[in-house]
């Protein structure tokens, strides 16, 4: 039975509710977040709080995820990591970049940085995405002008289209680009795999990703200590007929620390399974780098 609005109604709090874009566990409790449940930008009671957040992060953590994008409004930006000046550079900052630029370019915004072209913003999806695997993960700030984030529907087709309102400033032609990004190898890693013909192949790893030092208030400066946050990279695939060798188009093994501009040295075990014994494989490979990974004896 779908509940009426009396019983969804809650005056009394209209102020609260969690910003999503703040719940992501990858720097969760930073600056540019609130503490308190009234505040405009509340993160949340603990990262990941969120059953949205909780599917964004699960998603991530079962796919090779190469680019991201999460659609905003309404104030013309395209955003990258880092997110706060809590951040450090990007190791990979000037490929990364490159494509923000490009975006920009397509849709006629500033691009950068959150700290540099907008504001700061601890928990977002683009650190989950880039501190996880790696990921170039973006945001589009879309519809500007309009007021709120819930401009008139005739606005998002004129900002997908690049007409109307926002002539030449095309999310479309921003959509393409990522998807073109997504399809360049010099932005990601490839394992060139032999194996047979059905088997299942996984992709998995272990990681710790950590919040920042957690914010106790709004009032002031004062921090509490980091939350770690164990997880387990885990994709799969099959190798479908007349793959040889089998091409698998997959995030990098290392990906970036949250410390500095470095890489964590990581390794990204490979197994293979048909129906007897799995047969497991340990493998680097850098981003725009192709590793290959001999699983022919998988049965």
């Amino acid at each position: 039975k779908e509940p009426t609005y009396a019983e969804c109604a809650n005056p009394l709090n209209s102020g609260a509710g969690v910003d999503l874009n703040r719940n992501y566990g990858a720097f969760w409790g930073g600056i540019g977040a609130n503490a308190a449940p009234n505040g405009q930008s509340y993160r949340g009671a603990a990262p990941f709080s969120e059953p949205e957040i909780q599917n964004m992060r699960d998603l991530f953590a079962s796919h090779q995820v190469v680019v991201a994008l999460s659609n905003h409004t309404p104030d013309a930006k395209v955003l990258r990591v880092p997110s706060t000046t809590d951040e450090p550079t990007p190791f990979d900052v000037a490929q990364y970049d490159s494509v923000a630029q490009l975006l920009g370019k397509d849709l006629k915004w500033d691009a950068g940085p959150w700290p540099k072209v907008y504001y700061n913003a601890s928990g977002t999806m683009e650190e989950q995405a880039y501190y996880t695997a790696g990921t170039f993960a973006f945001t589009f700030e879309n519809t500007p002008g309009q007021r709120g984030f819930h401009p008139a529907y005739s606005f998002v087709v004129d900002q997908y289209f690049g007409t109307g309102a926002y002539p030449g400033s095309s999310s479309r032609a921003g959509y393409m680009r990522l998807l073109e990004a997504a399809a360049d190898p010099a932005l990601h890693s490839v394992l060139e795999i032999k194996a047979p013909a059905g088997a299942t192949l996984t992709l998995s790893k272990k990681i710790v990703l950590e919040s920042a030092p957690v914010l106790l208030s709004d009032r002031d400066s004062t921090r509490g200590p980091i939350i770690k946050q164990p997880m387990e990279l885990t994709a799969t695939t099959v190798v479908p007929k007349g793959s040889a060798p089998f091409l698998w188009h997959v995030n990098p093994s290392s990906r970036p620390s949250q410390h500095g501009q470095e890489l964590i040295p990581e390794k990204w075990t490979v197994t293979c399974r048909i129906k007897g014994k799995p047969v497991s494989t340990e493998v680097s490979v850098a981003r725009g780098a192709t590793a290959k990974v001999d699983l022919g004896k998988c049965q």
